[in-house]
């Protein structure tokens, strides 16, 4: 079996930590293999969860799922990379260091002109 995509595992994990706390992912409405993917998850670290085992070893109802802190912070860094809000939240500090440095240097060279010192 393939391992999941990183879109599927984040949109996973999105999906859990907006899901109420009585939610369940049933074989009836969620395909047998995201519902493998779902165990990786557990396995993986990224979540908790409740399973109850079906044919083969398989699960076909997870239950009490919660998102540790591992789970969030590969949230976080999916976010970081693809979206302008998450760019701007992990390096907002580096963006504000750079534009002050040109504004400065800017200043600086406005002030020499102005003074005729070149």
């Amino acid at each position: 079996m393939a391992e999941a995509s990183l879109d599927w595992k984040v949109e996973c994990l999105r999906m859990i930590q907006t899901m109420p706390p009585t939610a369940a992912f049933d074989e009836d409405v969620t395909p047998q293999q995201s519902l493998i993917w779902i165990q990786d998850l557990e396995r993986d670290g990224y979540i908790t969860a409740k399973f109850r085992m079906g044919i083969g070893n398989v699960p076909n109802l997870i239950w009490d799922v919660h998102v540790f802190e591992k789970g969030k912070q590969m949230i976080a860094d999916f976010e970081a990379q693809r979206t302008v809000s998450g760019i701007w939240k992990k390096y907002h500090i580096n963006i504000l260091k750079w534009a002050i440095t040109v504004l400065t240097s800017m200043l600086i060279g406005y002030l020499l002109r102005g003074l005729n010192l070149k």
